[in-house]
């Protein structure tokens, strides 16, 4: 039996990291790095040694001389033996941690807060607290962990499993002598919130003779998202957008892992020149394009009677016509090429508008109606044309809408309130869409063209 992990790492979205990758210093190691305190947090070599850290919270838990990632960065990088390594830890030197340590014989467990371990083939669950500590999303992770490591599994599964957002009752969760409401945003196995969460999921299949590893980082924003899934399958990815300031954090974030090329544009796809220029810019960086995602938007729906002509207009220009005026600036190079993606992101409300959602479920409705017309002649030159209707999820944009109301409650609360009422009981991730604009824009869609899909989780009453 190999060894199988599938652990998500959870941290502070604004803590500088750089994503697995092999170390330039150390060839043979594999790992993210911390690049604030150093480190790193989980690691394989490939001559057969692992380690994984987590903190381990507790009140009297405070800060301590050394990072605790460099327990994990000194075991990688050494040759001890997984149990002598454990014996030598000095454990006062850091703040409170959990260590797995496996040397291609033995996997040990330590801790400065319980004893050494020397663990036997099983499956088991760990955060942060001591092993064993029956946790909700421990003891779901150990149970689906056993479920699908079987003799053929895919790693895919062990991701899809990392997925798991859901909040245990408040009488199930661990009692630590936090707030319930804290309690609460770290109960998931895979967190979600605007300061804190959930950045990576990794899997890391392991034999004698053998080394998989694969890893899925997220960012909170949902252009981050994208952009980020589609540098990580290898591509070149040129993202606009208005402003230079998160254009270049999105840059910085993104390239710190391992992919394809990235580069940035500023751009106002309300404006026929300001589209011209840009993707002349792009043409003379890349070369030409082969995928483009329209993905222009902002919440801008108001009672009927309210709405002006300019409001009208402007809707229309960022919506509507930026998507007509890009894509007739890459149609010509997927015509000659006889191949070419076009993914339009609209709204749900596109198929089902409501009382004050003009002029947005408008605009949508009219991409819709853009998209189906384009699947229709382009189809002949295998040029494919899809829509995503985007339900409620947890973007930039839903954080403008909460900024907008000074709502008292924190934005994790408004955004599990919100979820609450949705059929599947939460909101959606920025790389759940993520994850289906790269499937729409892969050879893996190659019979798919002209369809609006439902990205809702299930809040739309129509197919």
């Amino acid at each position: 039996m190999p060894l199988v992990v599938a652990a998500n790492r959870d941290e502070f979205h604004q803590r500088e990291s750089a994503a697995a990758q092999f170390w330039q210093d150390h060839p043979q190691v594999l790992a993210g790095r911390d690049l604030v305190a150093g480190g790193t947090w989980l690691g394989a070599t490939l001559n057969g040694r692992f380690a994984a850290l987590t903190n381990f919270s507790g009140p009297d838990d405070a800060p301590a001389p050394k990072s605790r990632g460099l327990l994990v960065q000194d075991f990688l990088t050494g040759t001890a033996p997984a149990a002598h390594y454990a014996h030598n830890i000095h454990g006062l030197d850091y703040a409170g941690f959990n260590l797995l340590l496996f040397d291609g014989t033995e996997l040990v467990y330590t801790s400065n807060k319980s004893a050494t371990q020397v663990l036997e083939p099983g499956y088991y669950g760990l955060s942060n607290a001591e092993l064993g500590a029956q946790w909700p999303k421990c003891v779901r992770g150990a149970q689906g962990l056993k479920h699908i490591v079987q003799e053929d599994f895919d790693a895919a599964d062990l991701v899809g499993l990392l997925h798991d957002s859901d909040i245990p009752p408040d009488e199930d969760l661990p009692h630590r002598g936090r707030p319930i409401a804290l309690e609460r945003r770290t109960a998931s196995c895979f967190i979600v919130g605007d300061e804190y969460g959930t950045r990576a999921s990794t899997v890391i299949v392991m034999s004698a003779d053998n080394l998989k590893f694969t890893e899925q980082t997220y960012l909170a924003g949902g252009i981050s998202a994208m952009a980020q899934t589609y540098y990580e399958a290898g591509a070149q990815v040129a993202i606009l957008a208005r402003r230079q300031e998160p254009l270049d954090e999105a840059v910085k974030e993104i390239s710190a892992g391992s992919g394809g090329e990235i580069a940035a544009f500023t751009c106002d796809v309300s404006d026929a020149k300001s589209i011209i220029a840009t993707h002349k810019a792009v043409v003379e960086r890349f070369g030409a394009v082969d995928i483009l995602v329209n993905n222009a938007g902002q919440s801008a729906a108001k009672p009927f009677a309210d709405i002006t002509d300019e409001d009208w207009q402007n809707d229309i220009d960022l919506k509507l016509m930026a998507a007509v005026r890009l894509t007739r600036l890459v149609w010509p190079h997927m015509q000659a090429q006889s191949w070419g993606r076009v993914i339009n992101l609209l709204n749900v409300y596109a198929k089902v508008p409501d009382a004050r959602t003009a002029p947005t479920s408008v605009t949508r409705a009219a991409g819709m109606a853009l998209t189906k017309v384009l699947a229709a002649e382009g189809a002949p030159h295998n040029i494919l044309v899809n829509a995503m209707l985007i339900g409620f999820i947890k973007s930039d944009q839903i954080q403008r809408q909460y900024d907008a109301a000074h709502r008292e409650e924190s934005f994790d609360e408004f955004v599990a309130r919100a979820g609450q009422r949705l059929p599947m009981g939460r909101m959606g991730e920025a790389h759940e869409c993520a994850n289906l604009a790269l499937f729409l824009a892969s050879n893996a869609s190659s019979y798919i063209t002209g369809c609006a899909i439902n990205m809702d989780g299930g809040l739309s009453k129509v197919v």
